[in-house]
């Protein structure tokens, strides 16, 4: 107390995002209170997601990056030896993809296990979990363990109901009751669709795959995953099974906007989704469902996932369709409407939209140049055009220097850093290209 009140207390808040919709409301208010009694409390607010400051007074957003490529090597010669860690980075090296993907520790993590395996090692986020899962699933004894009563290999439908009720509430975490609930009712319907004789005890499910899979039980009374990763995974393959089914019915369709595609909760399960299917060339028809459901109910996200999946005049009406809504707001006379279809523009990586991007970067106010630059999520130079290369060599020295620094973030752009960083007459130019490859490679390998 005497701390809190001397203003000496660093008070550290891990997880905000986990914490559900409604409950975040109550959590506010309690902040708010603790904050008001002391002048100089020092908070630390760890969160996926800043959307909003918390009423925090002058708060200092920090962005924590993924490995870079130094300690991404340093941890696979850790993690295995000699000439098969020397492999592995030599196949990160080699696939740009690969390499971003594994950024995230815990996707390393799963990589290292397959690679220790012998296991094929997907180079997209979707297939690449699907692996790590399956792996976990296929270890000696774990695999007759679920095969065998009371889960009898339907654990992942369980999973997946247990993902939509957490979805649903917009947690991380499922009541002990609420997850009994909800395994009771999948296995009511296995028992009525024949493929049980008869519904499992709830209570042996949960606990067996507490014992068997990725959940955890905290205490008595909530389950987690290990990961919240793993329940986005089991909550993207809920997304392709049910676009399945929505391909042939229209009550699927309208099910699939209300309970997935209007909830926030859904959007990291359904970006997994996305890079499943644009990885895909068998699961096109999907693709397009997802981008064509999206476009009434979220017109910023339809425009994200299409930009993702690499939507392009080739898929026809769906693509049609969401640049007419596009181009209609764009000539909205509310600002804010205007913004938010230029956004989305953005955000569809497509260079029909780059005539309306090119007078932002080229302005002489470097603040509207900013702004142009982190459109979307940040722009790519494919979508400014063939020509986005040779026009950009005419600027002055000074703005192509900026621009290496604002286009170097995206993973798309480092083939255009790198061309930089390797000949350009600029010495200015090429040094900013350099540093900007600094998380991607070592100086020995860029050089």
């Amino acid at each position: 107390a005497c701390l809190y009140e001397a203003g000496q207390l660093l008070v550290v808040l891990n997880g905000w995002n986990e914490i559900s919709a409604a409950g975040q409301a109550e959590s506010r208010e309690q902040l708010q209170q603790f904050l008001a009694g002391a002048t100089k409390t020092r908070m630390l607010v760890a969160t996926r997601t800043a959307d909003d400051s918390l009423g925090i007074p002058s708060p200092k957003r920090v962005t924590v990056r993924g490995f870079d490529w130094e300690q991404q090597k340093s941890l696979i010669r850790l993690s295995v030896d000699g000439a098969s860690a020397e492999a592995l980075i030599a196949r990160l090296r080699s696939d740009r993809k690969l390499r971003a993907v594994t950024r995230n520790p815990l996707v390393l993590g799963g990589v290292l296990s397959l690679h220790r395996r012998g296991r094929a090692i997907p180079d997209n986020p979707y297939d690449l979990l699907e692996a790590v899962v399956d792996a976990y699933e296929k270890e000696d004894g774990r695999a007759a363990a679920l095969a065998r009563p009371p889960l009898r290999d339907f654990h992942r439908s369980y999973l997946e109901a247990i993902v939509q009720a957490m979805n649903a509430s917009g947690a991380t975490l499922l009541s002990v009751a609420d997850a009994h609930r909800t395994v009771h009712s999948v296995s009511q319907r296995l028992a009525a669709e024949g493929q049980l004789a008869q519904a499992p005890e709830p209570t042996d499910l949960v606990n067996e795959l507490c014992n068997q899979h990725l959940l955890h039980r905290d205490d008595d009374v909530t389950l987690r995953f290990a990961h919240q990763r793993f329940q986005e995974f089991f909550g993207a393959c809920h997304v392709l099974g049910r676009l399945q089914s929505a391909a042939t019915s229209e009550s699927e369709r309208t099910a699939l906007q209300t309970d997935i595609l209007n909830l926030p909760f859904w959007e990291d399960a359904v970006e997994l989704a996305a890079t499943k299917l644009a990885s895909d060339p068998t699961l096109t028809a999907q693709k397009l469902l997802l981008v064509d459901l999206a476009v009434p109910v979220d017109l910023a996200f339809a425009a994200r996932l299409a930009g993702e999946m690499g939507l392009s005049h080739a898929e026809g009406t769906v693509w049609q369709k969401l640049c007419d809504v596009l181009k209609v707001l764009r000539e909205h006379s509310a600002p804010e409407a205007q913004q938010y279809a230029l956004e989305s523009m953005a955000a569809t990586r497509s260079c029909e939209f780059a005539h309306l991007l090119w007078p932002l970067l080229e302005s002489d106010e470097q603040q509207v140049r900013l702004r142009g630059y982190r459109l979307g999520g940040g722009l790519t130079v494919h979508q400014l055009g063939p020509d986005a290369a040779k026009r950009m060599n005419s600027w002055s020295e000074e703005r192509r220097t900026e621009s290496v620094g604002e286009l170097a973030d995206r993973l798309e752009n480092l083939s255009f850093i790198e061309s930089l960083a390797q000949g350009d007459n600029s010495v200015p130019v090429r040094a900013n290209a350099i540093q900007a490859l600094h998380d991607w490679y070592l100086a020995g390998d860029a050089a």
